[in-house]
């Protein structure tokens, strides 16, 4: 999924249509995917697109979370049983991705996670984690970043829980 969504932005134009968009990364995926049946290869899918100058496109397929300073991007699945969820392989339309955009000014931050970290955050405290990670993480070297969060995901405060956990903070500086 990462290879597909890398390869489609790099060809594409940051104005592509959102449909478009997302059609051709299925494509894509389909193709990398190769002798794999689709359904046996299910994957959410969260990516943030950005230009330098400060305008964000964030598209999510299925379950996590993606933060910015306009707030939550809630998972339009509801609750979903045990780890269900909706994904490339399903049978899918352009609708059932979020879609948003926003402007990051200089200094402002996003992140993208999956559910094993997602749903471990207090209801109405996300935005307080984006600030605290965000802020733990900033002025620093990205050998420096990359050794902190493993150590956050590896150490993670919730004991017992073996669900996949993948963040990506994204920083405008």
């Amino acid at each position: 999924v990462c290879k597909a969504v890398y390869q489609v932005t790099k060809e594409s134009s940051f104005d592509i249509a959102s449909e478009n968009l997302i059609s051709s990364i299925e494509e894509r995926w389909l193709q990398l995917i190769n002798r794999i049946e689709p359904d046996d290869a299910i994957a959410t899918c969260l990516f943030a697109w950005a230009e330098s100058g400060g305008d964000v496109r964030m598209f999510q397929l299925g379950d996590g979370l993606i933060l910015g300073k306009n707030g939550v991007e809630k998972n339009k699945e509801g609750n979903q049983y045990g780890n269900e969820t909706i994904g490339l392989g399903c049978r899918i339309n352009a609708s059932d991705w979020q879609v948003s955009e926003e402007y990051m000014e200089h200094g402002e931050s996003l992140a993208l996670m999956t559910d094993g970290i997602s749903e471990d955050l207090v209801p109405g405290r996300e935005l307080d984690f984006l600030h605290a990670l965000s802020n733990a993480v900033n002025t620093k070297k990205q050998r420096v970043v990359k050794k902190y969060l493993k150590a956050q995901l590896r150490n993670w405060a919730t004991p017992n829980h073996v669900d996949d956990k993948s963040i990506i903070v994204v920083i405008r500086n």
